[in-house]
């Protein structure tokens, strides 16, 4: 008939393969999906950590003081571990603690699991003279992993003795961040010399 349209919906047919090609999408991309946020989250961190070493390192040289870096649980001392949080503070009595008289300048808590390892291990910081340099010649390195510590998300730190902060890299295109450190202990990378999670 003139002028009468025809309504037609889905019918359940149409309306299960819609839902099963969904639901294939969805296994595809939510695995993606999961390590996407993993690698952003440990970029995000090491890139935190790293603004905060160049911070300590910058202000040690404006200030002409000694400023130091340090793990944290508590935003106010030296405590925890670098997975806790750090504080950067100016270290007046050089005492490589927070203590009266010292300056505080920045503080961060770390939140979410994500791990941050120092080798070695039982370094609690790293100071910075007037001239940027690190004090007593010591080296520090950080390395970054996800809660689960899968070894492809790990990133890592350096800083050496001049008190430069080096980013590690996939230098052999393995998809594995490479130790920059050659004189890093065992435990800091597995035998091709990439970072390891503990």
């Amino acid at each position: 008939m003139i002028g009468q349209s025809k309504n037609r919906g889905f019918t359940l047919i149409e309306l299960m393969v819609v839902i099963i090609i969904a639901a294939i999408l969805l296994t595809i991309a939510v695995p993606s999906f999961s390590s996407l946020i993993k690698r952003n989250n440990v970029d995000s961190l090491q890139s935190k950590l790293s603004s905060a070493l160049a911070t300590a390192r910058t202000e040690a040289a404006s200030r002409n003081k000694v400023v130091r870096i340090c793990h944290s649980n508590d935003e106010a001392t030296c405590s925890g571990t670098w997975s806790t949080g750090w504080i950067v503070f100016e270290d007046n009595d050089r005492d490589k603690k927070y203590s009266d008289g010292d300056v505080f300048i920045s503080v961060y808590r770390n939140q979410g699991g994500y791990k941050v390892t120092s080798d070695p291990s039982d370094r609690t910081g790293i100071s910075f003279n007037s001239q940027g340099f690190v004090m007593d010649g010591e080296t520090l390195q950080l390395t970054i992993c996800e809660p689960d510590g899968e070894q492809i998300y790990a990133r890592g730190l350096f800083v050496n003795k001049s008190g430069l902060v080096m980013k590690t890299k996939d230098t052999d295109g393995d998809g594995k961040h490479n130790n920059p450190n050659p004189d890093a202990d065992s435990s800091a990378v597995d035998s091709d010399g990439n970072l390891v999670c503990p």
